[in-house]
């Protein structure tokens, strides 16, 4: 006798595997898109495409304000090498002066504590003070002149007191020294007064 045996029953979609069986594989749904129509681009619709375009009017500004800050740049630059030879220029000229107006100030100090000339005070004096006229101006240069002139007066009135006999031309003499003399004296308080307006001021 023949024993049909029955086929394996197949389980639920539901029921858990059994022990020891191996389980079955999913079936995977393939979905394939449709191909392009005709005359478009290979790319599916659906497919995002990320492309990069010109930006003319960016470009253009990004340029703009380039050319701006260099520009800046440049003439900063140029204004600082500008301020620098200004500021240099300017202190050579305060240190000729000021050796002009030191010299002076010597100059009259010496015959205010003396009440007197000297040849070596003298020649200094001249020799510091020769590019006044080009160094100042033509107004300055005529009161060193006068500066000159009135002590060379002093020393002449002091070598015709020597040289006088009589008391009272004598006494005359020394009334013009010194006369002279507080002639200086008004000069070494307004010198600083004199000179002031023309000294440059360093970084101005």
């Amino acid at each position: 006798m023949v024993t049909k045996t029955a086929p394996p029953s197949t389980s639920s979609a539901g029921s858990a595997p059994q022990p020891g069986s191996i389980p079955a594989t999913p079936a995977v749904q393939r979905f394939d898109l449709p191909p392009p129509a005709p005359g478009t681009s290979s790319s599916h619709p659906l497919v995002l495409q990320i492309e990069k375009t010109p930006d003319p009017d960016g470009l253009q500004i990004f340029t703009a304000i380039t050319t701006c800050v260099l520009t800046a740049l440049a003439g900063l630059i140029a204004w600082r090498q500008w301020r620098t030879s200004h500021d240099t220029l300017r202190f050579s000229l305060f240190q000729k002066r000021f050796e002009i107006y030191d010299a002076t100030r010597i100059f009259i100090g010496d015959i205010v504590m003396s009440g007197n000339t000297s040849k070596e005070g003298t020649a200094k004096f001249l020799t510091a003070t020769l590019g006044t006229r080009w160094l100042f101006n033509e107004k300055l240069a005529s009161y060193m002149q006068e500066l000159y002139d009135q002590a060379q007066l002093l020393e002449a009135k002091r070598l015709e007191i020597e040289d006088e006999d009589h008391d009272v031309e004598r006494g005359k003499l020394r009334v013009q020294a010194t006369n002279l003399v507080n002639y200086f004296v008004d000069q070494q308080k307004a010198l600083n007064d004199r000179f002031k307006s023309h000294m440059p001021t360093i970084g101005a």
